[in-house]
C-alpha cells in the first residue's frame, strides 16, 4: 500500500509498520472470534487501496468495484455506512467532466439504492427504516445507562427498567421484549427519551469519550470474569504470553485521538499551502474518525472493539506521517499523478 502511495524511501519505516500491523493481536484475533471484523478488516484493506488507484486511473471498473465493495462492507458493518458518502463525493470534489460525472454518479447510486432495498425489507418486516436491529438495542442500552428513563418515571417502559434496576442493562431489555413490546415500540421509546434528553446528549457523549479515552485495542484474547461487566479492569488474559504481547502493543483510543488531531492539522496546512483539498489525507483522516465517532454515538461498550475497523487507515496514514517528518515534504507522489490526471481531462474538455 504504501509503496504504490509513492513512498519507497522509507522502505525500512514502511516494512516495519506492515510487520507491526500483521503481528498486532487485536487484528489477528478476529480470524477466529467474530467472522465480521476479521472480514471487515481485511475487505476496507483492499477498498482503501482500490480507491487510491481509482483516484489515479479514474477507471470506471475500478469506481464499480469499490461501489460493491461498499455495499458489501454495509451489510456485514453498518458503521460503513458513511462509504456511500465518500462514493458521492468522488466525482464532485475532482470536479470530473460531464460525461463521466454522469457514469461515476451512477455507479455510486449502486450502494445506495441497495442499502435503501434493504431498509425497505426491514420496514416491511418491522416497520422501522434502518438496516440494523441492534443499533436500536444498543441505543436502548445506552438510554438506561445514562438514566434518560428518569424524565417520565410513568412511562410503561420506564416502569419495567424502574422494577428491574439491579439487573444488568441487556437483561432489563430481554425482560421489556418478555413484556411484549416490540422492537418498533421500543425505537419508539428510543426517540422519546432521547428527544426529551437532548440538553444533556452533547455533555454525556463528551464526557464518555473523555473516560474510554484509556482503553486499550484488545481483541479477543482475554476473558471476562463477569461477562456484562465490559470494565477493562475485569479482563483476564489467557496466558501469560498473551499479557506480554498486549504490554507491547499498549494501543488505546487516546492514541487515535491524537492521531485524528494531527491528521486534521495535516490537511488544513496542506489545503492553506497548495489552495487544493488534500484528498488523500482527508479520505484517511475519515476513515480513522467516523468508525470511532459512531461506535462512541451509536454502541454501549467494547468500544475498542466496536472502532477497531479504523486500524488499517490508522497505520497507512501513520507510515504517511512518517513519511512527511522523513523527507521534509508534505507532498505525496501519488498526488502529482492525481493532479496531472485531472489537468488532462481539463484540456479535454
Amino acid at each position: 500500500m504504501t509503496k504504490f502511495v509513492g513512498m519507497d524511501k522509507n522502505k525500512i519505516s514502511n516494512l516495519l509498520i506492515v510487520l507491526i500491523y500483521s503481528c498486532a493481536p487485536y487484528v489477528l484475533v478476529y480470524n477466529k472470534a467474530i467472522l465480521t471484523e476479521s472480514f471487515s478488516l481485511s475487505l476496507i484493506t483492499i477498498w482503501i487501496y482500490q480507491t487510491l488507484k481509482v483516484l489515479e486511473t479514474n477507471s470506471n471498473k475500478r469506481f464499480l468495484a469499490i461501489s460493491i465493495e461498499a455495499f458489501i462492507l454495509i451489510m456485514l458493518k453498518p458503521v460503513f455506512l458513511y462509504l456511500l458518502v465518500i462514493l458521492i463525493a468522488y466525482p464532485i470534489i475532482l470536479k470530473i467532466k460531464k460525461m463521466e460525472f454522469k457514469r461515476k454518479i451512477l455507479i455510486a447510486f449502486i450502494p445506495i439504492v441497495l442499502t435503501l432495498m434493504y431498509a425497505l425489507a426491514f420496514y416491511n418486516k418491522y416497520e422501522i427504516f434502518t438496516i440494523s436491529a441492534t443499533s436500536i438495542n444498543q441505543k436502548f442500552i445506552i438510554s438506561i445507562q445514562r438514566k434518560y428513563y428518569e424524565y417520565d418515571p410513568n412511562n410503561e417502559i420506564s416502569k419495567i427498567i424502574i422494577d428491574n434496576k439491579e439487573k444488568n442493562e441487556w437483561e432489563i431489555l430481554s425482560e421489556v421484549y418478555a413484556s411484549n413490546y416490540s422492537l418498533k415500540q421500543i425505537n419508539e421509546y428510543n426517540h422519546l427519551v432521547f428527544k426529551n434528553n437532548a440538553n444533556k446528549v452533547p455533555h454525556d457523549t463528551l464526557d464518555l469519550m473523555y473516560k474510554i479515552s484509556d482503553q486499550k485495542y484488545l481483541g479477543d484474547y482475554y476473558t471476562i470474569k463477569d461477562k456484562y461487566n465490559y470494565d477493562q479492569k475485569n479482563y483476564v488474559y489467557k496466558s501469560k504470553f498473551l499479557g506480554f504481547m498486549f504490554s507491547i502493543y499498549d494501543l488505546k483510543i487516546i492514541n487515535i485521538y491524537v492521531l485524528i488531531v494531527i491528521a486534521l492539522f495535516i490537511n488544513i496546512v496542506k489545503l492553506i499551502k497548495t489552495k487544493r483539498l488534500p484528498i488523500i489525507d482527508l479520505l484517511l483522516l475519515g476513515m480513522i474518525a467516523m468508525p470511532l465517532i459512531i461506535a462512541i454515538i451509536s454502541t454501549n461498550a467494547e468500544y475498542p472493539r466496536t472502532s477497531c475497523l479504523l486500524l488499517p487507515a490508522a497505520f497507512i496514514y501513520f507510515s504517511i506521517i512518517l513519511y512527511y517528518v522523513t523527507n521534509k515534504t508534505l507532498k505525496l507522489p501519488i498526488e502529482e499523478k492525481i493532479i496531472a490526471n485531472k489537468n488532462e481531462q481539463e484540456e479535454e474538455k
